[in-house]
């Protein structure tokens, strides 16, 4: 699993006026960084239908009683519903600083962690490094998660 990267995607250029446009919209939306407001703007198009409500490389699926997630080609992980639900919550804990340092939850083998800017997934019984993931990707995966884990 990778670490948190930038793409940095040489096609997307912006012009002045829509940099400022941009600014303007962050000001707007409250938001602290340009980062911060295309998630916005990307969470309205998905609440709009226009794109899936889904991130490229993860995967989240219902089937019965469990709970698939997997990140970028690893093969997923099956959670118990409950579990996976204690694992979005541990996320949101995280992000929201009721929890500092590391969540270790034994019965759904999962491990969260703060590292750098962002939030460390790890699987234990996937023996897998785990994945870090920008705190909005983190926050997002966290809600579809919870969503795949409500009966």
């Amino acid at each position: 699993m990778t670490d948190i990267t930038t793409h940095q995607n040489h096609e997307l250029q912006i012009c002045p006026q829509r940099y400022e446009q941009l600014l303007a919209i962050r000001d707007a939306l409250g938001a602290r960084t340009l980062n911060e407001t295309v998630s916005q703007l990307v969470r309205h198009e998905i609440d709009r239908g226009t794109i899936p409500d889904e991130i490229p490389g993860v995967l989240i699926d219902r089937d019965g009683s469990d709970v698939y997630i997997g990140f970028d080609d690893d093969h997923p992980v099956k959670l118990k519903a409950e579990h996976a639900s204690s694992l979005a919550e541990a996320i949101l804990n995280m992000l929201e600083g009721r929890t500092t340092g590391v969540e270790l939850n034994l019965k759904g083998a999962f491990i969260v962690s703060r590292e750098r800017a962002g939030i460390r997934v790890q699987f234990e019984i996937a023996a897998q490094e785990g994945k870090v993931f920008a705190r909005d990707i983190a926050f997002d995966i966290a809600h579809m998660i919870a969503a795949a884990a409500r009966p």
